[in-house]
């Protein structure tokens, strides 16, 4: 990808995967086999997943992560240089497996089971100078859970520049997450999460205590729900749009993706969330995480049948 003279318009920075997917009618018992309806493999991880979205959106992205010297690290370079992302930050090691995970969707219930092989002798991404520069131009910064390390210091270079950052810290709650929530702009979290890091069931009242880290604003991501948008001066649910739902798998990623996209349009914060919300119901109505990532002409002509006209 050509990278425009300021910068990438998203740097995104963490987790990388081959995510081997399945749908099937129903969660199997223990000894027993069920023959799978549909399956796949696509390139996945939270952080790489949000800036394919973004990518798809008609932003200029670079993506910092590690691979392994294997079969699914060709096939995760591949999936992102195929994308068109910028990947000469990604890091490629001979003595590293690259990672991936097994996910499995119940057609019955529509809930998702994952098995996913993180690789624990890994010591982290290390930010080097190019890639400072890289995010110091960037006009908004996507980070997970995964390279922590090195989220810190990026959400650090961020801040100092007022770059907005979005970060997606899943469920993990730890020294190191509350350390990064004090330099991110903008944490997107799941409910899990809200409940976890403040003891709290009211989603509010506990985005409210995310908030008192420094944030601009925390968005919860509600699932069929939609999403709860917090700021210091009020809050609002941004209703889900109904679609047929195939797979969740990746909606909150690709959520990430679209509301940092959206930032980077200047549309403000409501309707960032409206417009996150419609890219993940876009893509739930296919399998796995990606496949069914759309570009900005479909988003547009889905919110326009849904009465919002505010995207050119």
């Amino acid at each position: 990808m050509a990278k425009k003279a300021a910068g990438f318009d998203i740097v995104g920075l963490g987790l990388c995967i081959i995510d081997l997917v399945g749908l099937g009618s129903e969660y199997p018992k223990e000894d027993t086999k069920l023959e799978l309806n549909e399956c796949d493999w696509q390139a996945g991880g939270s952080a790489a997943t949000g800036v394919v979205a973004a990518r798809r959106l008609g932003a200029s992205v670079t993506f910092m992560g590690h691979l392994g010297l294997d079969y699914f690290g060709e096939k995760i370079l591949e999936s992102l240089k195929n994308e068109g992302i910028d990947t000469s930050q990604v890091r490629v090691y001979h003595d590293v497996l690259s990672q991936y995970a097994f996910s499995f969707t119940s057609q019955s219930t529509g809930s998702r089971t994952m098995f996913i092989n993180f690789n624990r002798h890994w010591n982290g991404y290390q930010l080097e100078q190019q890639a400072c520069d890289e995010i110091e131009r960037c006009r908004a910064l996507v980070i997970d859970r995964h390279e922590i390390t090195a989220g810190i210091k990026a959400a650090t270079i961020a801040k100092r520049r007022g770059i907005p950052c979005v970060f997606d810290p899943s469920t993990r709650v730890d020294k190191e997450i509350k350390e990064i929530l004090s330099l991110v702009s903008y944490p997107v979290l799941p409910i899990a999460f809200i409940e976890k890091f403040t003891g709290e069931k009211d989603l509010i009242k506990g985005a409210r205590k995310v908030l008192k880290n420094g944030a601009e604003a925390v968005v919860v991501t509600c699932g069929e729900r939609g999403s709860l948008l917090v700021t210091a001066r009020n809050d609002a649910f941004l209703p889900a749009f109904k679609v047929k739902v195939v797979d969740t798998l990746g909606a909150g990623d690709v959520f990430h993706g679209a509301f940092a996209y959206a930032l980077t349009q200047s549309w403000g914060l409501d309707k960032a969330c409206v417009f996150a919300n419609a890219v993940a119901a876009l893509k739930c109505r296919h399998l796995g995480g990606r496949r069914g990532i759309p570009t900005m002409a479909q988003v547009n002509r889905f919110l326009r049948r849904h009465g919002h006209h505010f995207v050119k």
